[in-house]
């Protein structure tokens, strides 16, 4: 979990989670190629994952080193996006259990898992750090993701 949060710390770990977002959309497209089309959203997956990681490393030069908050929503922001990190690079985080996916619908199916924390995370993010158009083309980004996840799975 994030310690001493910080709206420079959460874009922080923003970057950290689409990094592993997309080892974790590589590892899959590798062990799945076998399905082309499952590789190839794979594959798309962790190019816009490298993408949303550029764009939040941009965006950190432009949120506060430290944080006073204004109000108790922003201390819930703050609460909220920490706990989200726990799913990310937890014991339970995104890369347990890798071996146990053989399908592309178990691979799916974590990806989707993946995509909708991340959402969650972003809008704790926006609700901390107020509206912010880098972050709202990361949300909107992420439902994308959703969605194109959501018509393979059928």
């Amino acid at each position: 979990m994030l310690t001493d949060p910080t709206p420079r710390k959460v874009i922080e770990f923003a970057v950290k989670t689409e990094e592993a977002g997309a080892i974790f959309y590589r590892k899959m497209a590798r062990r799945l190629s076998d399905d082309r089309e499952i590789h190839d959203i794979f594959m798309k997956l962790a190019e816009d994952e490298d993408c949303h990681k550029a764009q939040f490393e941009a965006l950190m030069g432009n949120v506060p080193e430290e944080f006073a908050y204004k109000s108790q929503r922003e201390r819930l922001a703050v609460l909220r996006a920490t706990s989200m990190s726990e799913f990310f690079l937890g014991e339970d985080g995104l890369f347990k259990d890798l071996e146990s996916i053989n399908t592309g619908q178990d691979a799916l199916k974590k990806a989707l898992r993946q995509e909708k924390d991340t959402l969650s995370y972003y809008q704790a993010i926006r609700d901390l750090i107020g509206e912010n158009s880098t972050v709202d083309a990361m949300i909107q980004a992420e439902r994308s993701h959703i969605e194109t996840l959501l018509n393979r799975m059928g």
